[in-house]
């Protein structure tokens, strides 16, 4: 993907009624364009409707199909939510400087890694979690919800793990939850070190969920 300078669609203020016709005017006016570099900025909201949700991966998966790449500024709880529903890659910030450095950068900084051992699914991760890597895991995190589904056991090791933030605590221990509510209680192997951010941190596994 060439380098540009990302085009900005401010929705900030826009009304959530409002919001998916938007959307949709704007990912035209962009890919007619030809912009590959895009910033969707839908400010602090909590919420997101099922069409306004609908077209912000339209405007994702256009972009994808074209070479290029959007960023989404959005709130925290609303990307963990958002990021489990849609595993498809998005980039999330919390700001739009974060989210122009996120399409600046491919370096991957966090790893997950989907294994099967005896009748046990193992999800290890690796490196830094947060707003701007959720996306590299969330298929991940989908994998083991399903073997969930199918009632067999779920480990999560993150041994290796050596940040989160807010937002990828949230989306780590939201998945656990649906694991525990459909399949034996998942094991946590965890780092003996301390993980934070401004917003959270943990040692240990006694930090997460029973």
């Amino acid at each position: 993907m060439r380098r540009e300078r990302p085009v900005i669609v401010d929705l900030s203020l826009r009304a959530g009624a409002d919001l998916a016709a938007a959307l949709r005017d704007r990912r035209e006016a962009v890919t007619d364009a030809g912009a590959l570099s895009v910033v969707v900025d839908l400010g602090p909201r909590r919420v997101l409707a099922a069409d306004a949700s609908a077209e912000l991966i339209l405007t994702h998966r256009a972009l994808r199909a074209a070479g290029g790449r959007c960023a989404v500024v959005v709130g925290p709880a609303l990307a963990a939510q958002l990021s489990l529903a849609y595993p498809e890659g998005i980039l999330w910030a919390a700001t739009r400087r974060t989210a122009i450095a996120a399409l600046r950068t491919n370096q991957a900084r966090v790893r997950a890694r989907v294994r099967t051992r005896g009748h046990t699914v193992h999800l290890s991760l690796a490196g830094e979690l947060d707003m701007a890597t959720l996306p590299i895991i969330a298929a991940a995190l989908g994998r083991i919800v399903a073997a969930a589904q199918d009632r067999r056991p779920v480990a999560v090791e993150l041994g290796e793990l050596t940040f989160i933030d807010l937002v990828g605590l949230r989306a780590l221990t939201t998945a656990v939850v649906r694991c525990q509510l459909l399949a034996p209680q998942p094991e946590w192997s965890a780092p003996a070190h301390s993980c934070a951010s401004s917003r959270t941190s943990w040692a240990g596994a006694s930090n997460f969920p029973d």
